[in-house]
């Protein structure tokens, strides 16, 4: 069923107010009053005194009970939080930064044409790098989730040997810069080269060879093992990166994560002559958006071409889910029930509620980048592609390093 696109979950509002009532049918306080007695009138008004202050003891215990349960909310979220951030920042794939110390030699021989001067006060920082006549450091606040689209519909489940995991042919690489409050997202294509351990079908290594990271997955049990490894891969591509957390989804979830945000809404491409066309606009539903990310032809390069297409589904995509969702955590947690029979993450509880307190502040529109790189045809008749030395090291400086402000440089 088409949905309307401009679809916004609805949080449903609550409005709580104190107020003092007498239940039942108003009164005249005289029926209250004895029959005869003395002291009948005062005992009647000291009477009512003590149930009026009865009820405003009350009615402040209960604010009292309330504001104390607030805070225990407040400082339980907060601790689940603190303790989501530390986890993400403790436990990553890769270096504590990444290993540019280790440049290869086309961006040695280019920052020779540089000159640095720093000022005579300055003691020189082993976490800095020079680039372009500037020096730079890596911002250790920067946060990377991994995310993965494999080739299967079905649902998750153990692979029946070593080498039957799935292949990656989504691989992105999503950064949370909190100084900028802003995300980017990379990605990497399929056919990338890399050393790649090729396993026996019991899990045995056969030997190490050169293949497209998009098997990396494959040889693995299609679960935690293929996911870390694959994570792996990518933090090696990427000098080391510090990774801090993964996310794989088999393609079958596609429909239902697309159709949970109301549809999203991309320009058509098509690929002729080796060259992508862009048409007009146009909102995908359900299995079409399964088969507009996942459909590339036979021609030579067309990995580039569904690589363009995924990269305009996901800007489009994270677009609307942060319109939508990133305030209503119902909504975001019928999202997950529903795709986590296709899903394996390593967030848990504890970080999944930091990454949407950070997330909710950000500018939910992402800076997207690819690698640049020549693609060739290999000797057994797939597409390899191999990234560019020096464009690929001037990425990795523009989203994860800052300027160092040397004072007067």
């Amino acid at each position: 069923m088409v949905q309307d696109d401009n679809y916004r979950a609805e949080e449903s509002e609550e409005v709580n107010e104190f107020r003092y009532v007498n239940e039942g049918p108003k009164q005249n306080p005289d029926d209250f009053a004895p029959v005869s007695g003395r002291h009948s009138g005062r005992s009647s008004h000291s009477h009512r005194r003590r149930r009026y202050r009865s009820r405003r003891r009350t009615a402040l215990i209960v604010c009292l009970s309330l504001v104390l349960v607030g805070i225990l909310v407040i400082a339980g979220c907060g601790f689940l939080e603190a303790t989501g951030k530390r986890s993400l920042y403790e436990n990553r794939v890769g270096e504590a930064s990444p290993t540019l110390a280790e440049a290869p030699t086309a961006v040695a021989e280019k920052e020779e044409e540089y000159e640095y001067v720093l000022p005579e006060t300055t003691k020189w920082d082993d976490r800095w790098i020079r680039y372009h006549g500037k020096v730079y450091q890596y911002n250790e606040d920067i946060l990377t989730l991994f995310l993965m689209g494999i080739d299967t519909d079905k649902k998750v489940a153990p692979a029946a040997d070593a080498i039957s995991g799935g292949q990656a042919d989504g691989l992105y690489l999503m950064v949370m810069n909190p100084h900028t409050a802003k995300l980017s997202l990379i990605a990497i294509n399929r056919n990338t080269m890399v050393d790649m351990d090729i396993l026996d079908t019991d899990g045995s290594v056969i030997t190490n060879m050169p293949a497209q990271i998009c098997l990396v997955h494959g040889y693995g049990d299609g679960m935690e093992l293929s996911c870390e490894k694959q994570t792996k891969a990518v933090s090696d591509l990427l000098y080391n990166l510090p990774i801090h957390a993964y996310a794989s989804l088999n393609m079958g979830a596609v429909p239902t994560l697309n159709d949970a945000v109301g549809g999203v809404t991309v320009r058509r491409m098509t690929y002729e002559n080796g060259e992508i066309i862009y048409g007009d606009e146009e909102t995908l539903y359900g299995k079409d958006a399964y088969r507009y990310i996942r459909s590339r032809g036979s021609d030579f390069g067309s990995a580039n071409y569904r690589l363009e297409k995924q990269k305009e589904y996901l800007n489009a995509f994270i677009s609307k889910l942060g319109q939508n969702f990133f305030f209503n955590h119902t909504a975001t947690t019928e999202i997950y029930t529903a795709i986590s029979p296709y899903m394996v993450t390593d967030i848990d509880l504890t970080e999944a509620l930091y990454l949407a307190t950070q997330v909710s502040s950000y500018d939910t529109k992402p800076a997207v980048f690819g690698l640049d790189g020549e693609t060739v045809m290999g000797d057994n008749g797939y597409e390899e592609f191999y990234p560019d030395d020096i464009e690929l090291y001037d990425l990795i400086i523009k989203v994860f390093y800052e300027e160092v402000d040397l004072g007067g440089n």
